[in-house]
């Protein structure tokens, strides 16, 4: 994604860094380093200018290669002022390359195998790829998987709240909340609260425990809180699936991802709902905006508490394996119809070893589907010229 597009606050970036992501990094580094070693992908969404179309702003996501090689918070805000962006994402998987796991696409993590009459088509099958590398590239113990929740309402969040903790505590799964924006919420489940996962694992096993534990918390959701919530599903299925980062600020109404516990939700929708303004409201007077959320952030305090995850999570995995997996590898199959009948693209194939009883059968058959003598004589002709190697390549 190109820095070129013109941002709604490409203006202010720099007071962004300076003012609020300056105070604020040694809360933000704690998810993004181990031992000053970057452990996750980053990247930015970014609020721009539409060209066309009834929205005046869209959301545009910004990478960019140099950012898998980060080693310091000051050269991530060095790089939020280069870009133009201040959204910061992370990955949930947590890497030990992650220049490595930036190479996992489509096209690179891709099979074929071919028959007679089909094609079939799948995609990043860990379990069968020989990378090692990459098969062993994710610290389970700092990977998460994620579920996006978002509300119809903005002033629904607060009241819901109990009710979607009231949801997930039958399922016994520890689950860490933060704030997406005024109306949403992002749900964490932390992996190394699955104490039987070894210490690296494939980007496919954390793909399955997103699959299966995302599952279960959207239908436990729905089924308390019917249509007032829509839970996003979409990045079920990627396998560099991000979430923005705690305490990072809303690319459009820069809004803190303030973590929640069971003492401080009620004062974070209190504050956050203070502080919300327009777009335009906050580029006439950025340095109000920006010093209230970074006050908000700086006196901030949460506990995450870690619960056993481990047997729930095992019998989810049993449960939804199967159709996990078939969602992930997004197999594909197409059948070709063929021309001529298997026995005569058999016979085709010999070539110059055909006999005359076989030559004889060929000249019937295209006889039968309405073959003229002389178009019959030009394929006898140019089949019994190839060898067998012509013709299957062996």
């Amino acid at each position: 994604m190109s820095a070129r597009l013109l941002g709604v606050y490409d203006a202010i970036v720099e007071l962004i860094v300076r003012e609020y992501y300056s105070k604020v990094a040694e809360r933000i580094s704690k998810f993004l380093f181990i031992d000053g070693r970057l452990i996750r992908l980053v990247s930015f969404h970014k609020l721009v200018f539409r060209a066309s179309g009834r929205k005046m702003y869209v959301r545009r996501r910004v990478f960019d290669e140099m950012l898998c090689r980060l080693r310091s918070f000051d050269e991530l805000a060095e790089a939020m002022e280069r870009l133009k962006a201040f959204d910061l994402n992370i990955s949930c998987c947590a890497y030990g390359d992650p220049s490595l796991a930036s190479k996992i696409k489509r096209a690179q993590c891709h099979w074929v195998e071919r028959g007679k009459d089909f094609e079939k088509h799948w995609y990043f099958d860990c379990p069968i790829c020989k990378n090692d590398a990459c098969k062993q590239n994710v610290m389970a113990g700092e990977s998460f998987v994620f579920v996006d929740v978002d509300l119809n309402e903005p002033h629904w969040l607060e009241k819901l709240y109990p009710k979607i903790m009231e949801a997930l505590g039958p399922l016994n799964i520890c689950v860490w909340f933060k704030m997406s924006s005024d109306r949403g919420l992002h749900i964490l489940v932390p992996l190394k609260s699955v104490k039987t996962l070894p210490e690296r694992i494939s980007p496919y096993e954390r793909a399955l425990l997103q699959v299966a534990i995302g599952n279960e918390i959207r239908r436990a959701l729905c089924a308390k809180l019917g249509d007032r919530i829509r839970v996003d599903t979409s990045h079920f299925l990627d396998y560099n699936a991000s979430f923005r980062a705690p305490f990072a600020l809303h690319y459009k109404l820069l809004l803190p991802s303030l973590p929640l516990d069971d003492e401080n939700w009620a004062m974070a929708f209190s504050r956050i709902k203070k502080v919300r303004v327009s777009p335009e409201k906050i580029i006439s007077d950025p340095k109000v905006h920006i010093s209230g959320v970074a006050d908000i952030v700086e006196a901030w305090e949460y506990q995450w508490e870690l619960t056993d995850s481990t047997e729930v999570v095992t019998d989810l995995l049993r449960k939804y394996r199967d159709v996990a997996r078939k969602m992930l590898i997004r197999e594909s199959i197409t059948y070709r119809r063929l021309k001529h009948p298997l026995e005569i693209i058999e016979l085709l194939r010999k070539g110059w070893a055909l006999t005359p009883a076989e030559i004889k059968r060929l000249k019937e058959y295209f006889r039968s589907i309405g073959y003229d003598e002389e178009r019959i004589d030009r394929i006898i002709e140019k089949v019994t010229k190839k060898r067998k190697t012509d013709i299957t390549g062996r």
